[in-house]
């Protein structure tokens, strides 16, 4: 007997292209309004702005032949948010495309294993508003003062950046001696440019006597960073709890699985083949990534072993994925088939009588719309949401994804995975295993769209549930929508919706590619519905579907025994041979002579003579003789391995063990108690370590609010100020050089940070200690 759609079908059908209607025209009228975007003026893409950079490089007597290239689209993330709080979307796209360039064409010239290296930023509109000459530590130069320097810095803004320096405020100086040459950084803030509290700030680098780096950066107050942070936060823990009870449907799926396994009841073909595409998309998303991973190549590693190690990376985090692919299914698909047996079967549906069938081709007809719906539904919450307060930051029109080889295989990917995760764990799974536990389908349906809601709320979106809500409230349309039409029409749902967004920034290109694979990609799930519906017409019946439900795929169940049962058989003795007892012997005292054998290890010596409690009373003591009531903050301590890998690994390359520990152990201690005083909110804080073995005070740091009022010394005062400091600590100056200063300009301050080395003639005596001191 023929099957055809019935007047019931129509009407399922009728109602979705309706709604499938009015969604879309929703989302094209008020879709930019609910989710608007950044500005960014396009003039110049990254091919075009390549030869800009090579060009201001030539300039500068640069010669970028023969090293690698690789370029990257970026800005300041945080710079763009705090732009936005504080001043609107519309001021910040005004700013933007004036007087702060936050959008660049970021290009790099590399050599592998040399650090010599050079970047360039060139925003979209084609202005150079970045570089850095990275250039090694023993390269030789001139040994410029800081006032000397700082004019050459400031010729260069004038010249190059064509700056008006009567528009900047001179806030920062820093300097660094180096073997053959004395390195210079200079910071201005624009004072033309009214941020309130932040600022925007152009910084200089001169090496030797040539300017080696430029950029322009927005000054972030410490006060809103830290209000942001607290905002931010409440996200976060709403999320950590949410990640509880994900946690627990995980145990409860991990559990399962091993009981159906023990049934025999796993899906273990249809799961290796969702395991297969997640393995496969995963990894050549990885490649098509490679480009954009090798603009963060470490020159210190060869170049082969950076590309052996990121392959190697690829395969085993796809196979990672491909695993979490296989285990969501395998442990999810019994319990839907075992609790909605009239629903149509995961494991048949992708056969060719499936794919042909009338509940595959309504599945399809219901997801799609579903995709339409969600458009509109997005557009509305978002829309009475941001009447009421709430805030999201502005999305970026631009992506790095188009500027890969097959930007389209990430389509694939971020529309296959959240497909197949969360509606095998949260509906699937999560709504049969809790309507079980709970006994009552309605709570397990909320409780699971929540679940599945709260997961989002680490989005920055304000106030802190508001993602949750929203994602919740659908997830309750998802779960009755999986329990009327089955677990393919969600999927077919969650793969369009998520890829679609991904897909937004392909379609939207000039690129015919682009838009091609863009499209093809984000509404790959038409093709089966086309299919369907062909075969319909063409034949004029649905395959049959007696076959195809849950029911008909029925529940195995692995026998049972009513007494355990008994091993047969006895197992063999049989001694081991002469010959081997001996090899046994003899390796033995072998490896008990090795184990006598003298070998010196690095802090083998060290004791800790203190406890955690005996750090507090000290560092109590401490605060109290610098008039700090240390019961006034919050205290913590711990036991801090005060070893850095790389000094070590400098230090082995040319010493014994034995030499590197008596260095070491001249220049700091390798076990200090770190207790750290602290209040909630603040960023005053105070930081005291303690010697493990010694038992008393090694060094102290003390940080303040950026915002504190203090003195404004000049440098020689508080150079002068750091030296008392020094000797008051029992160092000789005489055995010391001035190696690095740094001077900060503060709201109601000044601040200076000096580095002192211990000369070469006394680094290695006991008398005076190789060691950075700052101050």
């Amino acid at each position: 007997m023929p099957i055809k759609l019935t007047s019931r079908e129509y009407r399922i059908i009728a109602v979705v292209v309706v709604m499938a209607g009015i969604s879309l025209a929703i989302g094209v009228k008020y879709f930019w309004r609910a989710f608007p975007e950044a500005s960014i003026e396009f003039r110049v893409t990254r091919g075009d702005s390549e030869p800009l950079a090579q060009q201001f490089l030539a300039g500068r007597g640069i010669q970028w032949q023969g090293y690698r290239h690789a370029a990257i689209f970026e800005y300041d993330d945080e710079a763009k948010v705090y732009l936005e709080r504080t001043q609107g979307l519309e001021r910040m796209n005004t700013l933007t495309h004036g007087p702060i360039r936050l959008w660049r064409w970021t290009h790099r010239w590399f050599k592998p294993l040399q650090k010599e290296e050079y970047r360039v930023d060139i925003t979209p509109t084609g202005e150079m508003v970045g570089f850095n000459q990275e250039v090694e530590e023993k390269t030789a130069g001139a040994n410029l003062d800081s006032t000397a320097a700082r004019t050459l810095a400031e010729g260069f803004l004038r010249d190059v950046t064509k700056r008006d320096l009567s528009d900047l405020e001179f806030v920062e100086t820093s300097s660094n001696k180096r073997p053959a040459r004395t390195d210079h950084s200079f910071t201005w803030k624009v004072k033309s440019v009214n941020l309130g509290e932040g600022s925007l700030r152009v910084e200089v680098d001169v090496n030797g006597d040539k300017v080696a780096g430029y950029r322009e950066f927005v000054k972030i107050p410490d006060q809103w960073a830290r209000d942001y942070e607290k905002l931010r936060s409440r996200n976060n823990s709403a999320q950590v709890v949410d990640q509880f009870f994900m946690i627990l449907l995980l145990i409860a799926m991990a559990v399962t699985l091993v009981l159906r396994v023990r049934d025999r009841d796993v899906p273990v073909r249809m799961a290796l083949g969702f395991a297969l595409v997640g393995t496969v998309l995963f990894f050549l998303g990885q490649i098509n990534n490679f480009s954009l991973e090798e603009f963060g190549y470490q020159t210190t590693s060869p170049y082969s072993s950076f590309l052996a190690s990121y392959i190697a990376q690829s395969v085993f985090s796809a196979l990672g994925v491909g695993a979490f692919v296989f285990f969501l299914v395998a442990s999810s698909e019994p319990v839907y088939r075992e609790a909605f047996p009239g629903l149509q079967s995961l494991r048949r549906t992708f056969t060719w009588n499936g794919l042909r069938s009338r509940s595959f081709f309504i599945a399809n007809v219901v997801g799609v719309g579903l995709t339409f719906f969600f458009f509109a539904y997005q557009t509305i919450f978002y829309l009475v949401a941001n009447k009421l307060g709430a805030w999201a930051p502005s999305e970026v029109n631009y992506s790095d994804l188009l500027n890969t080889r097959i930007p389209w295989v990430w389509v694939l990917f971020i529309g296959f995975l959240p497909a197949v995760f969360e509606e095998m764990m949260f509906r699937a799974f999560a709504i049969p295993y809790l309507k079980r536990l709970l006994r009552s389908l309605p709570i397990a349906v909320v409780l699971a769209a929540f679940i599945w809601g709260f997961g989002h709320a680490a989005y920055p979106n304000q106030p802190f549930f508001i993602r949750a809500l929203e994602v919740g409230l659908g997830g309750i349309v998802i779960g009755i929508v999986m329990l009327r039409f089955g677990i393919v029409t969600t999927m077919i749902w969650h793969y369009s919706v998520d890829a679609l967004y991904t897909a937004f920034l392909l379609l939207r290109s000039h690129n015919h590619y682009l838009m091609a694979s863009g499209g093809v990609t984000a509404g790959i799930m038409l093709v089966p519905l086309a299919l369907a519906l062909i075969a319909y017409l063409r034949t004029g019946t649905f395959s049959q579907e007696d076959s195809l439900t849950n029911a008909s795929a029925g529940i195995s169940r692995a026998p049972r025994e009513a007494t355990p049962g008994v091993i047969s058989g006895s197992l063999a003795y049989h001694p081991l041979s002469q010959r081997r007892l001996m090899i046994a012997g003899g390796l033995i005292v072998v490896f008990i002579a090795v184990s006598t054998v003298k070998v010196y290890r690095f802090g083998e010596s060290v004791k800790i003579n203190t406890t955690r409690q005996d750090a507090y009373r000290l560092g109590d003591d401490f605060l109290k003789t610098r008039h700090i009531d240390s019961s006034s903050y919050h205290r913590v301590g711990w036991l801090n391995e005060n070893a850095d890998s790389m000094t070590l690994r400098y230090l082995l390359e040319r010493r014994s063990v034995e030499e590197t520990d008596r260095i070491y152990r001249q220049a700091t201690r390798l076990l200090l108690w770190e207790v750290r005083y602290f209040k909630p909110l603040e960023k005053e804080e105070h930081r005291v370590f303690v010697d493990a073995d010694a038992a008393r005070v090694f060094t102290y740091q003390h940080e303040l609010d950026e915002d504190a009022p203090g003195a404004s010394l000049s440098i020689d005062d508080a150079r002068a100020l750091a030296e008392k400091e020094m000797g008051q600590e029992g160092y000789q100056l005489a055995s010391f050089d001035l190696q690095d200063s740094h001077g900060e300009k503060r709201k109601a301050r000044q601040d200076y940070t000096f580095v002192w080395q211990a000369k070469r003639a006394c680094r290695l005596n006991r008398k005076c200690l190789s060691v950075f001191l700052f101050w």
